[in-house]
C-alpha cells in the first residue's frame, strides 16, 4: 500500500545519495559514509514516463515501480520525466500523482517530481492551508533562503495558487511577526539590494559605511548593501 511504498521511497530519498553516473555504487562504511544509490549516467524519460504512467494505469497503484524510478533518479533526471510525460502522454505527471496516491507517500513523490521554486512554493503553502500556521516550518523557509531562492519561489507560488505569497502571509499572520515575514519574503525583488549580512540597528546609525536601499524599514536589516 501507500504506507510501505512511502517507506521504500524514504528510505532511497534519505538515506541514499543520487549521482550522476553508474547505478549501485558501493563504498567504504565507515563513521562519514554509507554505501550510494547511484542514478543511472544515461536514462530515458519517455521510457520513464510511460512506466509510470503503466504504474497508475487502471485500478490500483504499483507502488513498487514509482520507487524503482522515482526513488533512482536525480532531480534533473525526474524533472526530464516530467516534461517527456507532459509531450508525450500529453497528461500532467503532478495531477496524476495527486490523483491516485495518498498520505505521506503523495506528498514525498510529488516532492519529487517538482523543481526547487516549486517544492518551496509548495511547502509554505502547506504551512498556511487550513486551520492554524505551521510556524516552526515558515520561518524555518523564509530564514533560510538567499534572495534569488525567496524570488524564484514567490514567482512559483502565484503561479501554483493564484495569489502572491505576500497577500497568503498577510491573511495569515498577524502584527510585528507579520511585517517581519513580509519583510523576508520581499527579499530579493528589485531595489531591496544585496542580502550580505544582517547587521544591527546601532551599526547601521554609527557606520557611514552602510546604506540603507530604498524599501520598507522592516527590511533594512536583510537588505543593506555596502557602498563601492
Amino acid at each position: 500500500g501507500n504506507d510501505s511504498g512511502f517507506a521504500s521511497l524514504m528510505l532511497f530519498c534519505n538515506f541514499f545519495r543520487a549521482e550522476p553516473q553508474g547505478w549501485l555504487k558501493p563504498r567504504a562504511r565507515d563513521s562519514a559514509t554509507l554505501t550510494t544509490i547511484v542514478a543511472p549516467n544515461r536514462t530515458d524519460p519517455v521510457a520513464d514516463a510511460e512506466a509510470l504512467r503503466k504504474a497508475m494505469k487502471g485500478l490500483g497503484t504499483k507502488e513498487s515501480d514509482i520507487v524503482d524510478i522515482l526513488g533512482h533518479r536525480t532531480l534533473q533526471q525526474r524533472l526530464a520525466i516530467r516534461q517527456a510525460y507532459q509531450q508525450q502522454l500529453k497528461r500532467d505527471l503532478l495531477k496524476d500523482l495527486e490523483g491516485d496516491l495518498s498520505g505521506n507517500f503523495k506528498q514525498l513523490s510529488l516532492q519529487l517530481v517538482r523543481g526547487e521554486d516549486e517544492r518551496t512554493a509548495a511547502c509554505l503553502y502547506a504551512c498556511m492551508k487550513g486551520v492554524g500556521t505551521d510556524d516552526a516550518t515558515l520561518i524555518e523557509i523564509l530564514t533560510s533562503r538567499t534572495p534569488s531562492q525567496m524570488h524564484g519561489a514567490a514567482k512559483a507560488f502565484q503561479d501554483l495558487y493564484g495569489q502572491t505569497l505576500e497577500q497568503e502571509l498577510q491573511s495569515e499572520i498577524r502584527g510585528h511577526y507579520r511585517d517581519l515575514m513580509l519583510a523576508l519574503a520581499k527579499v530579493g525583488k528589485e531595489g531591496c539590494g544585496t542580502f550580505h549580512f544582517t547587521p544591527s540597528w546601532k551599526t547601521l546609525e554609527k557606520n557611514d559605511k552602510y546604506h540603507l536601499p530604498p524599501c520598507q524599514p522592516t527590511c533594512c536589516c536583510w537588505c543593506t548593501t555596502p557602498k563601492g
